[in-house]
């Protein structure tokens, strides 16, 4: 017998599976390795305008994704 995810847990899931799916998609979509990734996330460091648009776009998905998520009916 399945048993059927709940709403809540459904979205608790995906908020708690954001931050390695942020960082997963900002490596691949930069051409970064997860080392490069935390050395550029800390301060003072600069983003070339091409990955600050790379990186708008992941987090606009990411919401569109989670809106989407939250959103469902059942």
């Amino acid at each position: 017998m399945e048993v059927a995810e709940s709403y809540l847990s459904a979205l608790g899931a995906y908020v708690v599976a954001i931050d390695s799916e942020f960082r997963r998609r900002v490596c691949l979509d930069c051409g970064w390795s997860t080392a490069t990734f935390y050395r550029r996330i800390k301060p003072g460091q600069v983003l070339t305008a091409a990955e600050k648009l790379a990186i708008q776009n992941i987090v606009k998905q990411i919401t569109k994704d989670l809106n989407t998520l939250a959103n469902k009916s059942s």
